[in-house]
């Protein structure tokens, strides 16, 4: 089994929060993470625009964490989908990433927190 957590390990690039940005339906995120907050609040353009443009992932989780919002209804239901669309997003955007993640080969993958 693979584990990771930290950016800067060797398995880094695996993290939601390592710096390769994605785009998503013509827009652009600096990671998956800020990605995966912003899509928490669809129906309000400016905290999603707020979470897009935090200078780190951390901030972006913490601007999505704020009091005054709540994500979407259908939250539950459709996050693993969202997270699914970030990380195709980012292993096909990224080569090196795709080939890296492909050598793990058959490894369990697992965030350890």
């Amino acid at each position: 089994m693979i584990k990771f957590y930290h950016t800067n390990g060797e398995y880094g690039f695996l993290s939601n929060f390592s710096r390769h940005s994605i785009v998503v339906d013509g827009l652009s995120w600096p990671t998956v993470e800020h990605y995966f907050q912003g899509m928490k609040f669809p129906s309000e353009p400016e905290r999603q625009d707020r979470i897009r443009r935090a200078p780190t992932p951390k901030d972006a989780k913490a601007i999505a964490w704020e009091e005054g919002g709540s994500p979407r209804s259908d939250w539950d239901e459709v996050r693993d989908e969202v997270m699914l669309a970030g990380l195709r997003a980012k292993f096909t955007q990224h080569p090196k990433l795709k080939t890296a993640l492909l050598e793990t080969g058959d490894q369990e993958l697992a965030e350890h927190t």
